[in-house]
């Protein structure tokens, strides 16, 4: 089938709800060269970036942007330890821009256009590119998730970071009986009306509950870093650092969202994050990054999906969908990058109670759930569950069935990884795709 290389429209009429999902923070669209597959990128207003893994480094590429004509000081602006990348405020009385900035920047530091040193401070949102999952929770009416709660995997320990919304606050109600929430911990998310669902609310906690259905002994911590759905690269990168900080490194951290990038490049502030996983994966076998894809139905990937391609400590995921054979879903990225597909489509997992408005309605390339209301529509969340659909949920299913490995065998997260990525490539019915084709299969 025909499809886009991206869709720029979407992003752009989406980006004002992202905006008001970081209300702290001052957001601007840039533009990229179309020869990058996604022209346009997110990030923080009057911000930048500068690497260098030395001081005297740092110093040097510093100064060298204090001198752009337009900027009158480079202060520095960070908010916790992203070593070896600083954040820095620009302060300028003409208004010069981060893009203007930038392109100054390249004239004066050779290479870096082609190997960024210096660069925006992307901001990253759940299921990459095109700004939101590709649906929004629709209301069932049934009693069991899916894919269904596991019976106990092992008798090993093993333990799950996922970088998400964190959990709903205490007060809204779940399902009745979740007892696959019962090793789901982590940081509350915003507080909100109960009356009424902000977009993203539940989102930590259906990906929490996914994993603990299908690793229901795992330690499973949800994290608040992407807050009401989106993040700047280096908060991602300090949120990460703490959490692999506190005590043992998790086995695997689960990262459902991404960013198109100016250039097309990777993350400056996640470099150090993908560093420190492949020495920690070459040293005790984990963690093993399990990434979101994206729900921009292209082959160009956001960052840190792009990863999978050139570090052996990323396992980025696609999404299939619930036909018979399964096949990728619609709306899922892919290419050679996409290292293995799981059940991304009309998955079930538990969802505060309140009430929700449809932002969107349908998606513009495929409706996965041909149920979704219209823009403007609301519906009552009353049962604890909600159905979902995206590459940011079928994240989880695979970072579960990795955890269930290590639980079941005591095997390295490595190991356990490569042991799912096999059973994968095993499985008949999805054409050439590594799949796991239905949520519920046991890898042995």
């Amino acid at each position: 089938m025909s499809e886009p290389a991206y869709r720029p429209a979407r992003s752009l009429t989406r980006f004002p709800h992202v905006r008001e999902r970081m209300p702290g923070s001052d957001l601007a669209i840039g533009l990229d060269s179309p020869d990058h597959g996604a022209p346009f990128y997110l990030y923080e207003a009057g911000h930048l970036l500068i690497g260098g893994r030395n001081g005297e480094r740092r110093a040097l590429l510093t100064a060298a942007v204090a001198r752009v004509p337009g900027v009158d000081a480079l202060v520095p602006a960070g908010r916790g330890p992203c070593e070896p990348v600083g954040r820095y405020r620009v302060e300028s009385s003409s208004g010069i821009s981060v893009p203007e900035v930038m392109a100054e920047v390249d004239a004066r530091i050779p290479g870096n256009r082609e190997i960024p040193v210096v660069t925006p401070n992307h901001v990253l949102t759940i299921a990459g590119t095109c700004l939101l999952p590709e649906s929004e929770p629709v209301p069932v009416r049934q009693a069991l998730p899916y894919p269904a709660p596991m019976e106990p995997g092992g008798p090993h320990p093993v333990a799950v970071h996922l970088a998400d919304t964190g959990l709903v606050p205490a007060h809204t109600a779940l399902a009745a009986g979740a007892t696959w929430m019962a090793g789901v911990r982590g940081e509350q998310g915003p507080a909100f009306d109960s009356g009424d669902i902000p977009p993203y609310a539940g989102h930590g906690t259906f990906a929490g509950g996914i994993v603990g259905c299908l690793a229901p002994t795992a330690a499973v911590h949800v994290s608040a870093c992407l807050g009401g759905g989106a993040v700047t690269e280096y908060d991602l990168c300090r949120g990460l650092l703490r959490a692999i900080g506190s005590g043992r490194v998790p086995d695997v951290i689960g990262l459902v969202s991404g960013a198109a990038t100016r250039g097309g490049h990777p993350l400056l502030a996640m470099d150090a994050i993908i560093g420190w996983a492949e020495r920690s994966l070459r040293r005790i076998g984990r963690p093993v990054l399990v990434v979101a894809a994206g729900d921009n139905a292209s082959a160009v990937p956001p960052w840190p999906a792009g990863y999978a391609a050139i570090s052996p400590s990323v396992l980025s995921v696609g999404a299939l969908d619930q036909g018979q054979p399964p096949r990728r879903a619609c709306f899922s990225n892919h290419g050679p990058w996409v290292k293995v597909y799981a059940s991304g489509e009309r998955l079930v997992n538990v969802f505060p109670h309140g009430r929700y408005r449809y932002r969107h309605g349908p998606a513009e390339v495929c409706d996965a759930d041909a149920l979704t209301p219209g823009r403007g529509e609301t519906r009552r969340f009353a049962g604890g569950l909600a159905r979902w659909s995206g590459t940011s949920l079928a994240t989880p299913l695979v970072a579960g069935l990795i955890a269930r490995r290590v639980a079941r065998t005591g095997r390295t997260a490595r190991e356990a990884a490569a042991d799912v990525m096999a059973f994968a490539r095993s499985q008949a019915g999805a054409g050439p795709l590594p799949a796991v084709l239905t949520a519920d299969n046991e890898i042995v």
